[in-house]
């Protein structure tokens, strides 16, 4: 049901009524409340710990509208407003001040009961920059939940050992970036690829080192999620990192584009179409490779739907081997200095994050990964976007 899908923004009104007919009784990651109060200090305290418990912990769903006894959900009856769009956007203000560090991914969903009475559906994934804390009105605590009692406050052990999990959670994202790119400068490819300088993308969900979430290999997903035009012209198989789409089609002629999926979920992108020689000098082109990003990623990236895997992910991006290299441009409007060598031979440029598949279709969610190539080329930023953000190609 995408009531459990803590980053699906539709609910049904069945998917409610199914809660009560099922028995589904509060939980480490689902609470009631008969009533939504927001009026007072007190109670936005309360509302705040509620939603902090649920980030610090496993991420959960809270349901304002819906009566319970004893934990079981008796009765959605839903509150009233007077206007919801200004309820919704007040809830989203406390969220967004009075938590530290701040919650982006949490969602307010509200779902008609009446005429005049709405549910109201609080979706909190668990967060991967935890711990968070209340901060409010000189109120500064942290919160977790656990099964039996629902949400407690942090003691000081627990609150370090959070910590530690989050900076361990980086060290180990940086630690895959790295040995992949190692291998791949030492030609260790699940596909043989050709000799031109390597543009390397790594797609990496923050819960994919939880290794209760190993992708089923065997899943028929797989077939059906590239059964495109897409990759019509690709070729598929499993291998022992996972599953891979490449474009190598005999043992002679090498490929220049691969995408290999891992067991845990990270996404591995490829592609050695982005440089060309001309006239003796070595040229990046300047749209193709951003271009990787606004088509590959969000391709690639519906295997974490697929597999529930969730958001958010870090994004990087290596380029290898691409010392005295140039940026291939043509803009008449732009009269600063022209294209220099890249005086590096390979180039790691600081991760993104990103909070929602849709963002991954969004250009200027990857202007920060563009800027720093265009800079190592002599430019003051991607000349593919204005000098506002905006992409203007």
């Amino acid at each position: 049901m995408s009531l459990f899908n803590l980053y699906d923004d539709e609910v049904s009104i069945e998917e409610l009524r199914q809660l009560i007919s099922n028995k589904i009784c509060e939980k480490r990651t689902i609470d009631y409340k008969q009533t939504l109060e927001l009026v007072g200090d007190e109670n936005r305290k309360e509302f705040l710990a509620d939603i902090v418990s649920f980030a610090n912990t496993n991420g959960g769903i809270l349901i304002y509208g819906m009566r319970e006894d004893a934990g079981l959900p008796v009765d959605l009856i839903g509150i009233t407003s007077g206007n919801f769009d200004i309820l919704k956007g007040q809830i989203e203000s406390i969220i967004r001040d009075g938590i530290a560090p701040k919650l982006n991914t949490i969602k307010v969903i509200d779902v008609i009961i009446t005429e005049n009475n709405k549910a109201i559906i609080i979706k909190i994934p668990q967060s991967w920059a935890s711990p968070h804390l209340v901060w409010f009105k000189r109120s500064s605590k942290f919160f977790a939940r656990n099964s039996s009692h629902g949400k407690y406050q942090l003691e000081i052990s627990e609150i370090r050992s959070s910590i530690i999990a989050s900076e361990n959670l980086y060290e180990k994202i940086r630690n895959f970036r790295l040995d992949r790119v190692s291998k791949l400068l030492n030609n260790q490819t699940p596909v043989l690829m050709n000799g031109n300088p390597k543009f390397v993308i790594h797609i990496i969900p923050f819960n994919s080192f939880n290794y209760a979430n190993q992708i089923d290999m065997s899943s028929e997903k797989w077939s059906n999620l590239f059964n495109s035009n897409y990759y019509s012209n690709y070729r598929e198989k499993h291998n022992f990192d996972g599953y891979v789409i490449h474009n190598q089609f005999d043992t002679i002629n090498p490929a220049d584009h691969y995408t290999q999926y891992f067991r845990n979920g990270e996404i591995e992108i490829v592609d050695t179409t982005c440089t060309y020689i001309k006239d003796g000098n070595k040229l990046i082109y300047s749209s193709r490779f951003e271009n990787i990003f606004q088509e590959d990623i969000p391709i690639a990236a519906l295997s974490l739907l697929s597999f529930n895997l969730g958001f958010p992910v870090i994004i990087t991006l290596s380029i290898l081997g691409i010392k005295d290299y140039t940026m291939g441009y043509y803009n008449p409007n732009y009269h600063s200095h022209g294209s220099f060598p890249i005086d590096k031979d390979n180039l790691l440029i600081n991760e993104i994050i990103i909070q929602k598949y849709d963002d991954l279709k969004n250009p200027v969610s990857y202007k920060p990964l563009f800027d720093p190539i265009w800079n190592a080329c002599g430019f003051v930023r991607s000349l593919n976007f204005n000098a506002n953000g905006e992409q203007n190609p």
